[in-house]
């Protein structure tokens, strides 16, 4: 059940302290009230009534500073005689527990800690309160000091503001229950907890106590302090006071605040016109001048102390500082501390000094006024002139250059005016190089009267120095009616716009620069530590900084590396990452990227997205994790696919070697002689132009060859697949690539195409089958089968007892070391009809027990079926079907064979010159 509290404190010397309890029924005691010098004890008659009870000193004794007891039982209400020297201490429910079964519990501490101050502090607790229970509400208050031991105090629905006596009144935030704003009280103290408390229009001292206070100063100059805990101090529109106390401490001041740290760590916050003292532990100072319309120039002096007489700020104990600049074109220089370092606004020359700084060069702005700083009578610089020249001829503003006519006369030596544009270039053609025509340089006095316009004969010179600079000679003036005040003002006849830029300095250290635009520009120089950039465009790499990281959320920008060793890092979109020279490391993050290292042995990790890569070094190395999309390397070196990459393009004109890896990738050579191997996966692999050779370890692996569309043959050079499983030069594409040599130890076949194929066997038992053109196919070791199909063959056993099968065509046979067979049939003879178109027989031997095998060839074509053959040796045939004989002429020596009985030899084979063969040496 919701239960709503109330206390009410007033200013006619007597208390009232009134209870409140919505838990019903409750049963009361007999009445009876107890009291001594120690303890008063007061019921409500029945626990539901409204009696009134009032306690003075003339009535049940002088408190007398001992500690007295009250227990308020159901509504009731009991008023208290004012104390003069005396203290309530405690009020609270009763002790017995019985009555605790009936009393809610709620307490009430109400006390003098100082008559003589006449100051209240009040506590109120509820133990029985439960999350959404309202909390107690304060109607009226009458001291100059409250303490509220609670971390949060609320006002009933349109209290308004309650006068609790001269100039000290509670004021709510709005009618509502809400925060609290106290109001003209000279002293407010928080508790142990987590305070929020606002100071008012008066003068105050507030203290955050224990806890992580926020504390936040108002109209009033007032001293703020956080005490003990993490607290967040802000000072207020007047000049407050803020002690942080101990804890890491949040403190922002404003001009003319006085920030004390204290102990911890602490992070400090102003701009001009404040002093602080970090105190002990490691403070950080930020100089922070966001939406300032002035120009800041801030240049910070090594150590932990230091006076900023241009913003008036000073500080001590400060062990690092940050500056964030301006709406104009500021000047923000770092010490040798790590600084961090924001240009904000406008076109800013930017210096981090030694040690490891952040440069954010924030966001450009409109071209500014000069500025003048001319007081050295040595010399003097217009540092902010920023203009933009149209294409027409144009002025720039004056830079205004202070001088007098004794410094001059005192010293002869001539003063130099650098017109610059505050970490800009002033003046500068289209192309970068330097005007040698069209300004002018004019000398005015203080009127504004022309005095002189490159006139030598007052001293006034142009000197062109380099692109975009220009220095003013002011020679030897020692007329006592020359002017006191000059101004140079830049004519051009001609120019184009200049962009403005913000120059970042780093110094030694670590640096990182922040950069927004492309005419912003970085100056490092060789070993002052690893710098590093953070672009939100798309950027190159300065001389001397080493890494570049693509912002998030700027989309799909570029970044291109030096000469370094570079660390780029792209962003969540598809990114372009050119490394340079240099051994560079590329990170795409996600999108679709493409990384390129360049020259150098690079590391490079696309990240999700399908990613793109280019090899130029065989020591390249590309990293990609599964499921981070399809991705391709393009490289002009030899190159093996890392793990998780599917693609490979070989470029160049140079004969290279493309490694695939577990997965199906693709592979595809360039115009010269390629080595490809897919290796494990059913790969696809496309040689292009040139004599490629492919690694075939996977009967999915597509093997496809370069052809010319108008005459549909190879143009792709002479090809070769190197395979260790069985495969076929004939489906799709294949046809176009010529030679296939089996590899391994396995007992596997190789066919060839409709080309003129080279078909190797491995040691084991193969079958080669040449298919169609003018084949060439060598057994090698183990009992192979060779098949030569159409076209003129050779058919090679090698070692082995081999089995030789010529097709149609000319071909000729070999069987090599082992018992080999020769095997026709009807097609391979009829070719052989004369001795020049006569299958050949090269190495017969009887001693290796060879065999010519005609079972397949019909001896008698008269007679249905297939009838076997007769040999005859060398005697005549007798002109009967189906015999064989030897015949042997200059022409060769010939195995001849009468398939019809008409005497006359119906096919040939050529045998080994001075053969002799017996009847054992057929299988007929």
């Amino acid at each position: 059940m919701s239960r709503s509290r109330r206390l009410a404190v007033d200013d006619n010397n007597t208390w009232l302290i009134r209870a409140e309890y919505l838990a019903d029924p409750l049963a009361g005691p007999d009445g009876t009230v107890d009291h001594g010098d120690v303890d008063y004890i007061v019921f409500a008659s029945d626990g539901s009534g409204d009696e009134a009870f009032t306690v003075k000193p003339g009535l049940y004794g002088d408190f007398s500073s001992v500690f007295q007891t009250f227990v308020v039982w159901g509504k009731g209400l009991v008023s208290f005689g004012a104390p003069t020297a005396d203290q309530i201490a405690f009020m609270a429910a009763a002790t017995d527990a019985t009555d605790l079964g009936k009393f809610p519990g709620a307490f009430i501490h109400a006390g003098y800690s100082d008559p003589a101050a006449n100051d209240l502090y009040v506590a109120i607790k509820d133990p029985d309160i439960v999350a959404g229970a309202d909390a107690y509400t304060i109607i009226e208050f009458g001291s100059t000091t409250i303490t509220i031991y609670r971390d949060r105090v609320t006002f009933s629905n349109g209290a308004g503001v309650v006068d609790l006596g001269t100039g000290v009144r509670l004021t709510p935030q709005d009618a509502e229950n809400g925060a609290v704003r106290l109001s003209h009280l000279l002293s407010v103290n928080g508790t142990a907890g987590d305070n929020v408390i606002d100071a008012t229009a008066a003068p105050q001292t507030i203290h955050g106590l224990g806890g992580n206070d926020t504390i936040r100063g108002g109209a009033g100059a007032s001293d703020l302090y956080g005490d003990a805990g993490n607290d967040r101090i802000t000072g207020g529109i007047a000049q407050d006071r803020l002690y942080g106390g101990e804890g890491i401490d949040t403190i922002t001041g404003s001009y003319g605040d006085v920030i004390y740290g204290g102990g911890g760590n602490d992070r400090l916050s102003a701009a001009r016109g404040v002093t602080v003292d970090g105190g002990s532990g490691v403070d950080r100072l930020h100089l922070d001048f966001t939406g300032f319309g002035l120009v800041i120039d801030v240049a910070l002096p090594d150590g932990t102390s230091g006076t900023l007489a241009a913003i008036g700020t000073s500080y001590t104990a400060i062990e690092q500082i940050d500056i964030t600049g301006g709406n104009n074109n500021d000047r923000l220089l770092g010490n040798s501390a790590d600084n961090v370092i924001n240009g904000g606004a406008g076109a800013d020359a930017i210096d981090g000094g030694a040690g490891n700084d952040i440069l954010d060069a924030g966001i450009g702005g409109p071209a500014p006024e000069p500025i003048v700083e001319t007081t050295s009578r040595d010399s003097a610089t217009a540092i902010a002139i920023d203009t933009a020249f149209s294409a027409v001829a144009g002025a720039s503003p004056q830079a205004v250059l202070a001088y007098t006519e004794q410094s001059f006369a005192a010293d002869p030596a001539y003063y130099s005016f650098d017109v610059l544009a505050g970490g800009d270039l002033l003046i500068e053609s289209d192309n970068g190089q330097p005007l040698s025509a069209g300004y002018s340089l004019t000398l005015f006095d203080a009127d504004g009267n022309q005095v002189a316009t490159n006139d030598p004969g007052f001293g006034l010179s142009v000197a062109d120095l380099a692109a975009g600079r220009y220095v003013v000679l002011v020679e030897n003036q020692s007329d006592s009616g020359f002017v006191k005040t000059g101004h140079v003002r830049v004519n051009l006849s001609t120019a184009t716009p200049q962009v403005r830029r913000n120059d970042l300095t780093g110094g030694s250290g670590d640096d990182t620069y922040l950069v927004h635009a492309a005419s912003d520009r970085i100056t490092e120089k060789a070993g002052q530590g690893f710098d590093a950039v953070i672009a939100d465009i798309t950027w190159t790499l300065s001389d001397n900084v080493e890494k570049l990281t693509l912002k998030a959320g700027a989309g799909a920008i570029n970044g291109v590396g030096n000469a370094l060793a570079n660390t780029i890092v792209g962003n969540e979109a598809g990114n372009i990452l050119n490394g340079g020279s240099g051994s560079d490391t590329l990170i795409g993050g996600g999108g679709n990227d493409f990384l390129r290292g360049d020259t150098g042995a690079d590391r490079m990790a696309g990240g999700a997205g399908d990613d793109g890569y280019r090899v130029d070094n065989v020591l390249d190395v590309v990293i990609e994790k599964p499921g981070e999309g399809s991705d391709k390397v393009t490289t002009n070196v030899t190159f093996t696919l890392a793990d998780n990459v599917e693609i490979l393009v070989m470029a160049g004109l140079d004969p290279l070697s493309g490694t695939g890896n577990a997965l199906a990738n693709q592979l595809f050579g360039n115009a010269a002689a390629n080595l490809l191997d897919g290796r494990a996966g059913a790969d696809l692999m496309l040689g292009g132009g040139g004599g490629d050779t492919y690694r075939v370890d996977n009967a999915g692996d597509m093997v496809y060859e370069t052809v010319t569309v108008a005459s549909s043959v190879d143009a792709g050079g002479l090809d070769t697949v190197l395979s260790s499983v069985t495969y076929s030069l004939e489906p799709n594409g294949r046809q176009f690539v010529e030679n296939l040599t089996l590899t391994g130890t396995a007992a596997i076949d190789a066919t060839g195409n409709s080309l003129a194929n080279l078909l190797r066997g491995n040691g084991a038992n193969n079958v080669l089958s040449g298919n169609g053109g003018a084949d060439t196919l060598m057994g090698y070791g183990g009992d192979d089968r060779l098949l030569g199909g159409p076209g003129r063959d050779t058919l090679t056993g090698g070692s082995g007892n081999d089995v030789l099968n010529p097709g149609s065509g000319i071909d000729t046979l070999s069987g090599g070391a082992g018992a080999d067979w020769f095997v026709f049939n009807d097609t391979a003879i009829l070719d052989g009809k004369t001795k020049s178109a006569a299958d050949s027989i090269a190495d017969f031997s009887h001693a290796e027990k060879d065999r010519i095998d005609l079972r397949a060839v019909d001896a008698n074509a008269l007679v249905s079926g297939d009838q076997a053959f007769a040999y005859r040796g060398t005697a005549a045939f007798t002109h009967h079907a189906g015999e064989l004989r030897i015949e042997a002429s200059a022409a060769g020596t010939f195995l001849a064979g009468d398939q019809n009985g008409d005497g006359s030899a119906d096919f040939y084979i050529r045998l080994t010159p001075g053969i002799t063969l017996i009847a054992a040496d057929f299988l007929l």
